[in-house]
């Protein structure tokens, strides 16, 4: 693993650099921060009624961790006025995510066995135009949210329960696409954990997001639980990457809506199955396939993806195709991701990016659910001969 090592070492260089390069030289384009400054501004000013706290872009609908977070950066950027300094923050954040995935992918090789990830792969983490603007020129709390989500999985595959449990939790807080991930937690702590131990986790879970929305809860709790934890938004047609060969009244109806949640949980079910079979047998690499299988399923059957939830899944993609589908043709590997990545670089989107996007899920999805080895082992006899 050593080779790996040298890798993730060069990468981390690599990508410190393209941050400070992307600082320098790339305009900075307003989108969400000064709404998210505004947001916050009312609640460092003494608001505690979440229907009251507002930006630019309409009423704050994240829970009380993006808050705490986001009043932090606020102070740190002279009320967000410091773009600059905001920017190198984000980049550190980016660093530091890498640095997160990539020893993900490191304990995952490991628990494989040497020759299971090519050390070439974790180069394809620098390879997004869009995930770098994502953090160093729009500062989205997406990017937040998966750090602290990253940092939970790493502690869990490292069977620090409760510490990955309280950093899951807090990751929820910022933002609620961490649900995405919660069947997977689920699956891992009934697999290892007596059912008053599994109770405990959840309950303690549960106690963290009691405690940071206390203020709120105590003052308007209606309100908080009714904006922070908001189910029923009206997503906008305009802004989805993947639905955009739909037309408007299809994308938004509820019988799309209810079709998507029956995908979803019906594809949650076979995985569920499958990985229930390995119960008290989960490797690093296992636990760490687990919840990236389950993200993603949940992103291919997303109701909506706007260009900032690539961040949910983006650095996932190598470790499902090269770890939790090694038998797919590197050829088709590439066409994947690049298709991935051109949806969600063409602004606005069209039907065909969101077509590629979709066909691209879709055929991740189907590998992952039938898990179809038989023909790729075929297509490389056939190469080998």
């Amino acid at each position: 693993m050593a080779s790996l090592g040298l890798s993730a070492l060069l990468l981390i260089i690599l990508e410190i650099t393209i941050c400070g390069t992307i600082i320098v030289f790339v305009p900075y384009t307003e989108i969400d921060w000064r709404a998210y400054m505004e947001e916050v501004s009312g609640f460092l000013a003494g608001e505690l009624n979440y229907t009251n706290l507002r930006g630019g872009t309409g009423p704050l609908v994240y829970p009380a961790g993006f808050t705490y977070l986001y009043s932090a950066l606020y102070f740190l950027t002279d009320s967000g006025t410091n773009i600059l300094t905001a920017q190198v923050i984000f980049a550190t954040i980016y660093v530091t995510t890498l640095f997160v995935v990539l020893a993900l992918y490191a304990t995952a090789a490991s628990s494989k066995g040497q020759g299971s990830l090519p050390v070439w792969v974790p180069f394809l983490l620098a390879a997004s135009k869009r995930v770098h603007s994502l953090y160093m020129l729009r500062m989205f709390n997406d990017t937040l949210a998966m750090l602290f989500l990253y940092i939970a999985v790493l502690m869990i595959v490292r069977r620090r329960w409760l510490t990955g449990c309280l950093t899951y939790s807090f990751a929820f807080s910022i933002k609620m696409n961490v649900a995405l991930f919660s069947p997977a937690l689920l699956l891992l702590l009934l697999a290892n954990h007596s059912i008053p131990k599994v109770i405990f986790y959840i309950v303690a879970m549960g106690g963290l997001q009691l405690l940071l929305g206390l203020p709120f809860l105590l003052h308007a709790p209606v309100a908080y639980l009714t904006r922070a934890f908001e189910l029923s938004r009206v997503f906008t047609y305009k802004w989805t990457v993947n639905f955009r060969f739909l037309d408007e009244s299809t994308f938004q109806s509820k019988p799309m809506a209810v079709l998507l949640i029956i995908l979803t949980l019906l594809s949650w079910g076979i995985l569920s199955r499958r990985w229930w079979s390995k119960k008290g047998r989960f490797s690093e690499a296992d636990t760490v396939a687990l919840f990236f299988e389950f993200n993603v399923v949940a992103v291919a059957f997303s109701r909506t993806l706007h260009y900032q939830f690539y961040s949910w899944f983006f650095h996932q993609l190598p470790f499902l195709l090269w770890i939790s589908l090694p038998n797919v043709p590197t050829p088709l590997r590439f066409v994947i991701l690049g298709c991935i990545e051109y949806a969600f670089n063409k602004f606005p989107s069209t039907p065909l990016s969101s077509a590629l996007l979709m066909g691209a899920l879709g055929v991740i999805v189907t590998l992952l659910l039938v898990k179809a080895k038989a023909p790729f082992q075929v297509y490389q006899r056939t190469k080998e001969q």
